[in-house]
């Protein structure tokens, strides 16, 4: 996620192995399970890369971030007490607080609390279950999102309001629209190469043996 592995380069599971100081057996688990989330892919049996992940893959993850976000708010009404909307709205705040104060991790990670915390509430063992595998994927969304922080407070509170107005369909189009939100400022930060994301950034720069492409030289001048 920091760069550190780029995208196109090789895992090799011994040395993994040795950097981290756990067995090959931990590291092959690991890597199959970072496959399933989408950050590494195999490539005719030659072993394990990290994925380049473009604009596109970017965009593919937001719409299937849309529906899921929606499916969940919409299956959460009759289900969240006062009690619960307090809470919520109390993490609605917080990452208005962090984002205004320029803690961005933290503000990811109240971000992606709060809406585990919708999936939550719908006891849904798929929802959940589906929510821990798009947990990566989420943070690269997460990092992604060039919304203001007020844009997200209310889109917040909107997704609360209609869940305990007990309104399927309106909760399910304010969850949806919260995550379409995010899409216009992306877009822009993607043609422009100012994307914060380090890994999609240095991707988005280079070919895949790590030079800078042509694209990426117009876009630093």
């Amino acid at each position: 996620m920091t760069g550190k592995l780029r995208p196109g380069e090789k895992l090799v599971q011994l040395q993994l192995a040795k950097k981290f100081d756990v067995s090959q057996n931990m590291i092959r688990e690991a890597l199959f399970e970072l496959k399933e989330y989408g950050l590494v892919e195999t490539s005719d049996n030659r072993g394990m890369f990290v994925r380049s992940l473009d604009a596109r893959g970017i965009q593919e993850m937001l719409v299937i971030r849309e529906i899921f976000e929606g499916v969940a708010a919409r299956e959460c009404c009759g289900r969240m007490s006062t009690k619960d909307a307090s809470k919520l709205r109390k993490l609605a705040d917080d990452i208005l607080d962090v984002t205004l104060a320029g803690k961005h991790e933290a503000k990811i990670a109240l971000d992606r609390e709060f809406h585990l915390e919708i999936v939550r509430l719908t006891d849904s063992r798929i929802l959940m279950m589906w929510a821990q595998r798009y947990h990566f994927l989420g943070k690269v969304v997460g990092n992604a999102r060039t919304i203001g922080p007020e844009e997200t407070w209310r889109g917040h509170n909107a997704i609360i309001d209609a869940i305990m107005a007990e309104d399927r369909n309106q909760a399910e189009e304010a969850a949806r629209e919260h995550v379409r939100a995010a899409w216009p400022n992306l877009e822009e930060s993607l043609v422009s190469g100012t994307c914060a994301i380090v890994w999609l950034t240095q991707n988005q720069c280079s070919d895949e043996h790590g030079r800078e492409g042509s694209a990426g030289k117009r876009r630093h001048k």
